[in-house]
């Protein structure tokens, strides 16, 4: 069974064995014949990450489980037709096996973390900030703040704000799977807004979204990546990065996989290269499409806009679709030691 709703897809397992119960439960044990599963999945950019393993309270032989499947908004509706449970109602006691086939439903809500201050903050004041409510989504908990849900699995981050958020310190690196889901970047950016040096976004070894936002004032100094440093995979789309600063990559910072989709990168400055992006190192690959790269600026007369490096056995890879380079210093894509295996396409 499937069921879809906007970029959220829940697929039944009913013939599953785990004895797992709940939500994300330890899927070691498969003693329970045909108790059934339902795994959800999120869309992110163009690949599909699983956000929840999803399991019956009472996990039961031959409960089929996921036979059944709606999706609507962030709610799954899974039925378990041949659960045994006397219980009635709702929430009662499912241990009462003396209703055979009697059937049962369950309701699960993936609730989204919703930012709904602008204040760069950590504290319990009733109102969850973006701050919050990324160390609850690294943390699979609410040790960012109990104003945020938990996190669990793989979280998106929506907004109830709009304007500013101005960050006063480097927010925590994104460290587990996480959609951060803005209203549009002329409704809400995050800037750096102190004389502190840090950069607004980094990825680690995971997989993230940003989309919907502007990234703007990050500052690394001699360091790379001043709006955004990825080690990971990381879809951008819909956002605006801008007035970043950095010693390589002034917007960007890209050492893992880069897909940026729709979005422009502008009046960025890198100390030497890659006033927008930097993509460097062993496996670095980035997929630019429609995208706008203007007004960046790389020191010294070197690349303004894009700069592909590599190293001594290195691949970086670089492919530009539907891209507009203009008004970039130096030259809008530049190439350095350009090892067998990289490639450029554009």
């Amino acid at each position: 069974r499937v069921a879809i709703s906007g970029d959220l897809v829940a697929i039944g397992a009913s013939g599953e064995d785990s004895y797992a119960t709940g939500v994300n439960g330890n899927q070691g044990d498969n003693s329970v014949s045909f108790a059934g599963a339902t795994y959800v999945f999120v869309r992110s950019g163009d690949i599909w990450i699983q956000q929840a393993d999803l399991k019956s309270s009472g996990t039961d032989v031959d409960d089929y489980f996921g036979d059944a499947l709606a999706l609507s908004g962030d709610s799954v509706l899974v039925g378990a037709p041949f659960e045994d449970s006397g219980a009635v109602g709702v929430n009662g006691n499912p241990a009462n096996n003396d209703a055979l086939n009697s059937g049962a439903a369950y309701v699960y809500t993936l609730a989204a973390l919703r930012v709904t201050t602008l204040a760069d903050e950590q504290n319990a004041n009733g109102q969850c900030s973006l701050r919050e409510a990324l160390i609850n989504a690294n943390q699979n908990d609410q040790s960012g703040s109990t104003d945020c849900a938990a996190g669990f699995g793989t979280d998106t981050i929506r907004f109830e704000v709009t304007g500013q958020i101005g960050l006063t310190s480097a927010l925590p690196n994104i460290l587990d799977p996480l959609i951060i889901d803005g209203p549009g970047p002329d409704l809400l950016q995050v800037r750096r807004t102190t004389s502190a040096l840090f950069r607004v976004f980094t990825v680690g070894s995971t997989s993230a979204t940003l989309s919907g936002l502007a990234i703007s004032g990050g500052d690394v100094g001699t360091s790379e990546g001043g709006g955004i440093q990825n080690f990971g995979q990381l879809v951008i789309r819909d956002s605006e990065i801008f007035e970043n600063r950095a010693n390589g990559g002034g917007g960007i910072d890209n050492r893992g996989t880069l897909t940026l989709t729709g979005s422009t990168l502008r009046n960025n400055v890198a100390n030497f290269d890659g006033g927008a992006l930097y993509n460097t190192g062993s496996n670095a690959v980035a997929t630019l499409r429609n995208c706008t790269i203007s007004g960046n600026t790389g020191g010294g007369g070197n690349a303004g806009g894009i700069m592909s490096a590599t190293g001594t056995g290195q691949t970086a890879s670089l492919s530009l679709e539907g891209c507009t380079l203009s008004g970039n210093t130096g030259s809008s894509v530049r190439l350095r030691q350009f090892a067998a295996g990289a490639s450029v396409t554009a």
